[in-house]
């Protein structure tokens, strides 16, 4: 099976970064700046960003069409979670994981504690964390996994 590429419809949107490579895909900021045919946004707009944009960096340049403006009021630390939190719903809610199912997440971070969830919701019976650090695993017993292996 083919993971990336045509052989797979769910990355047939996605856009391979071109060189230079500016690092960076999660995060977020103030507009500074908008080009001359941008008129979604404005600078003073607060924005997350999805995509390749070099969120690392002080500054960043981003198609419109990665951004998204953060809603009136949330803080900033957790409008910068958008795009994984995003992935992590995309992950479970595509996953082959149905009423009843057992399941079983490797890796306890911010995105599989959110993978957790949505498989309880979706209706996963157990969901299985396996984890080497027993704080994480805690977390991971504490969002909905049944079961958790260090």
């Amino acid at each position: 099976m083919e993971l990336h590429g045509k052989g797979n419809p769910l990355y047939n949107n996605i856009e391979v970064p071109k060189m230079p490579f500016w690092i960076g895909h999660e995060g977020g900021g103030t507009v500074v700046e908008v080009g001359k045919k941008v008129h979604e946004l404005k600078p003073g707009d607060k924005v997350m960003s999805f995509g390749w944009s070099g969120t690392y960096a002080d500054y960043f340049v981003s198609p419109v069409k990665n951004l998204e403006r953060v809603p009136d009021g949330l803080d900033m630390r957790i409008a910068s979670l958008g795009e994984s939190a995003g992935c992590a719903m995309f992950s479970a809610m595509n996953s082959e994981v149905n009423l009843g199912d057992t399941a079983v997440v490797t890796g306890a971070g911010f995105a599989r504690l959110v993978i957790i969830q949505a498989l309880k919701k979706k209706g996963a019976h157990k969901v299985i964390e396996v984890d080497k650090s027993d704080k994480k695993l805690e977390m991971a017993k504490e969002t909905g996994a049944d079961i958790i292996i260090n």
